[in-house]
C-alpha cells in the first residue's frame, strides 16, 4: 500500500478552539534572529529562499530560525555545501519541491487578516498540557465532527459482560458492574488499549487492584466501589479522560476480565477469559471511542504526563502581528505506527476493530477514524496504508480491490501480526481471532487458523521468515487446539511464498476442514465443534531432490525419506520442468497423523512417481 502522507489544515477545529482558549492570551516576544532572517517575509504565502547547511550552521548560534532550519536539514542528511531551496507550502515550510513533506510549520493565535490571507493557520506553538481543558475541548471537537459526519457504522446492540462505572467529574470512586448482558441497555463506553508491562514488574504500594481476580471480585464489584487512587496510573488517566468527555463507562481488559493468579479460583478465571476473549471483536467495535495509551510504558506509568517542549521561534509580520515557526511534530508513523504499544499483537486487533481511536503519544494526541488522522496541532493527515487499519468499518476500505489484491493485503496483515509481541505466546490464536472473523466476512469465506477456505491452498504456503532462527510450537492452554499447518500454532515471524495468482494448478486431492460448513467465527473459537485435520495424498521426495526448502525448525532431525503434500504446481513448464509447491510433513506416530515441518519449491524430478499415493491425515 502507498505510504505517502498528505497534510492539510484542520481549520474548522482550530476556529472552534483557538479564539476561545486561555492559551490565546499567552504573551510572546519576538525571538533573537540574525540579520538575514530578520528581514525575511516568511509569513508571505509565495516566499522562498536559498541557503546552505554551512551558512545555517554558522548562524545558528545567534539565530533561533537558523537553528531550527539547520536541525531539520541535519535530520534529512543534507550536505554542508549543498544549496537548499526553501519553499512556503500553505502553512508549512518545505524544501526542494512544494509537494515534499513539511520540515517546519507556521501558526498563530492572532486573527490578523495579513496572516490569514497568507495561509498561516491558527494554532498553538506550545501544546496545551495533557488532560487540560483545552486538550479535552480539542478531543471533544474531534468526536463531535466525526459524529456529525455519520460515516462510522452503528455499534452493535452489544454491551460487555462487565464495565467500570466512573461517575462524573465530582466522583472519586469507580464501580465494577458485572453480568450486564441481560440487565442493561447498550451504553456509550470507552475501551482502553494499553501495555500491561512485564508480569514480574513490582506493583506500587498505592495499587490495591491492578487486576480483577476470583478472589477480589467481591471487593472491586462491591456497592461501595473502589477509590480510583488505588488503581494503576494508566487506569486513573483513562478514568479522568472518560469523565472529562462526559462519558460514564470504561472497559479495561485486566479489570473487566477475571485474571488468573496461580492460586485458588483459577478454574473460574480461566473459564471467564475463555468466554470474554472470544468477544474482543464486539467489545472494541461497539466502544464509542477507544483510548490508546501509546506513551505509557506500562499500566503503572500513566499517559497524561509532561511532554517534551516543542521548539519554535516567534516572528512579526508587516502589520506587527506575531506568528510562530515551529518544529514539525506531526509524525503518526513514528509516534503511533512504530511506537511500542503498536508492537503488541493484541493492539493490532484492537486498532483495526475500533471505530475510532484517540492516541495519547509522546509528542501529541492523535485522532484516527475512517476519515483519516487528526493532530493536536490542527493538522489533518491521510495515508492509504494507515487508512486500512484505521477504517471505522474494517476492512471495508479494501472491499473495492480485486480478489487477489485483497488477499495480498490480508496476508500482509498476518505477516505483520506474526512480528508482534505477546506476554503469553499461548494467546496468539486468540489475539488474531477477532480480526480473522472480520476478514472472513469480507472474503465471504469459511476458514480459521489463519487460512481462508476460498484460498485454502495458498494459505498453507507460509514459511519461517529467513532471519528467524526457528519457529517454536506454542504450548496452548485449555481447549485450544491449533493444527501444525497453521502459522498461529507457532511463535516466530512468518512470510508467505511468492505464488503467482492464477498461474497455479491446485491439488484437488487436498480436503480442507472447512468444506462442510461456513462459519462466521475463526477456527480457534469454533475449533471444539470442527475438525482441524487436512486429508491429502502423501508424496515422497527423491533422495537427490533439488529445490528451495525452508524448515520451521532447521535443527529438527527428520526421518528419511522426506514426505510432503503437493499443494499446487505451475500451469506451464519452465525450461522443460514443472515446479511444485509442497508442504513438508513428518509422521507423528502418537497422533497417528502427519505434522507440518516446513515448505518447499521443487521440480517434478524431486518427487517420487505418484503411484497409489496413500491419503493421510495432517494435523
Amino acid at each position: 500500500l502507498d505510504n505517502h502522507w498528505e497534510f492539510e489544515f484542520d481549520d474548522n477545529i482550530a476556529q472552534q478552539i483557538v479564539p476561545r482558549s486561555a492559551e490565546k492570551h499567552t504573551q510572546y516576544d519576538v525571538s533573537k534572529l540574525c540579520d538575514h532572517c530578520r528581514t525575511m517575509k516568511i509569513w508571505s504565502q509565495d516566499f522562498e529562499f536559498y541557503d546552505t547547511m554551512s551558512s545555517l550552521e554558522d548562524r545558528s548560534g545567534d539565530c533561533g530560525l537558523c537553528g531550527l532550519l539547520c536541525q531539520a536539514m541535519l535530520d534529512r542528511a543534507a550536505r554542508r555545501d549543498e544549496v537548499i531551496k526553501f519553499i512556503r507550502n500553505r502553512s508549512s515550510l518545505t524544501f526542494g519541491h512544494s509537494h515534499w513533506s513539511p520540515i517546519l510549520s507556521l501558526c498563530t493565535t492572532s486573527e490578523s487578516e495579513t496572516l490569514r490571507s497568507n495561509e498561516v493557520q491558527l494554532g498553538f506553538p506550545s501544546l496545551a498540557d495533557p488532560g487540560s481543558e483545552t486538550q479535552m475541548k480539542i478531543i471533544s471537537s474531534w468526536i463531535e465532527s466525526c459524529d456529525q459526519a455519520q460515516h462510522i457504522p452503528d455499534a452493535d446492540n452489544f454491551i460487555p459482560s462487565r464495565l467500570l462505572y466512573v461517575g462524573d467529574m465530582k466522583s472519586s470512586r469507580v464501580w465494577l458492574l458485572g453480568e450486564l448482558g441481560d440487565q442493561m441497555k447498550p451504553v456509550k463506553y470507552v475501551a482502553l488499549s494499553h501495555r500491561w508491562g512485564n508480569p514480574k514488574q513490582k506493583q506500587p504500594k498505592y495499587v490495591t487492584a491492578a487486576v480483577t481476580t476470583f478472589d477480589n471480585l467481591g471487593m472491586i464489584g462491591s456497592p461501595e466501589g473502589l477509590d480510583q487512587s488505588e488503581l494503576p496510573k494508566t487506569f486513573q488517566d483513562a478514568i479522568s479522560v472518560t469523565r472529562k468527555l462526559n462519558l460514564n463507562y470504561l472497559w479495561i481488559d485486566s479489570l473487566c476480565i477475571l485474571q488468573r493468579t496461580g492460586k485458588g479460583g483459577d478454574a473460574e478465571s480461566t473459564a471467564d477469559w475463555e468466554k470474554e476473549s472470544k468477544l474482543m471483536e464486539k467489545i472494541f467495535h461497539s466502544a464509542y471511542i477507544t483510548i490508546a495509551a501509546s506513551c505509557a510504558e506500562h499500566r503503572f506509568d500513566g499517559f497524561l504526563k509532561p511532554r517534551a517542549s516543542r521548539k519554535f521561534v516567534t516572528m512579526a509580520a508587516d502589520d506587527g502581528s506575531l506568528f510562530h515557526v515551529c518544529e514539525v511534530i506531526d509524525n503518526f508513523d513514528a509516534h503511533v505506527e512504530q511506537g511500542e504499544l503498536n508492537k503488541r499483537a493484541w493492539v493490532l486487533q484492537e486498532r483495526a476493530l475500533s471505530r475510532r481511536t484517540i492516541y495519547f503519544a509522546d509528542a501529541q494526541v492523535y485522532w484516527e477514524c475512517g476519515q483519516g488522522i487528526r493532530c493536536e496541532t490542527f493538522t489533518k493527515m491521510k495515508n492509504r496504508k494507515a487508512s486500512f487499519l484505521g477504517d471505522s468499518n474494517f476492512p471495508h476500505s479494501a472491499e473495492a480491490y480485486k480478489e487477489g489484491r485483497k488477499l495480498q493485503h490480508y496476508q500482509d496483515l498476518y505477516e505483520k501480526f506474526s512480528t508482534l509481541g505477546l506476554t503469553y505466546p499461548s494467546d496468539r490464536p486468540r489475539a488474531i481471532s477477532g480480526l480473522e472473523t472480520r476478514l472472513m466476512k469480507a472474503m465471504d469465506s469459511a476458514g480459521g487458523y489463519g487460512v481462508f477456505e476460498s484460498h485454502f491452498h495458498r494459505g498453507l504456503l507460509w514459511h519461517r521468515e529467513l532471519s528467524t532462527p526457528r519457529l517454536e510450537r506454542i504450548e496452548l492452554k485449555s481447549d485450544d487446539k491449533v493444527p501444525s499447518w497453521s502459522w498461529t500454532a507457532y511463535s516466530g515471524e512468518i512470510r508467505y511464498m511468492n505464488v503467482p495468482m492464477g498461474k497455479i494448478e491446485k491439488n484437488d486431492g487436498i480436503k480442507s476442514p472447512f468444506q462442510v460448513d461456513k462459519p462466521t467465527t475463526s477456527g480457534v473459537s469454533g475449533s471444539e465443534a470442527r475438525s482441524s485435520e487436512i486429508k491429502a495424498p502423501l508424496r515422497t521426495l527423491t533422495e537427490n531432490h533439488q529445490g528451495w526448502l525452508i524448515l520451521d525448525d532447521p535443527n529438527r532431525k527428520l526421518e528419511k525419506p522426506l514426505h510432503c503434500i503437493v499443494v499446487g504446481k505451475n500451469h506451464q513448464q519452465h525450461h522443460g520442468k514443472q515446479a511444485h509447491y509442497v508442504l513438508l510433513v513428518q509422521e507423528n506416530r502418537e497422533l497417528e497423523a502427519y505434522e507440518r515441518v516446513g515448505v518447499a519449491y521443487l521440480s517434478a524430478e524431486g518427487l517420487e512417481p505418484d503411484i497409489d499415493s496413500p491419503v493421510v491425515r495432517i494435523w
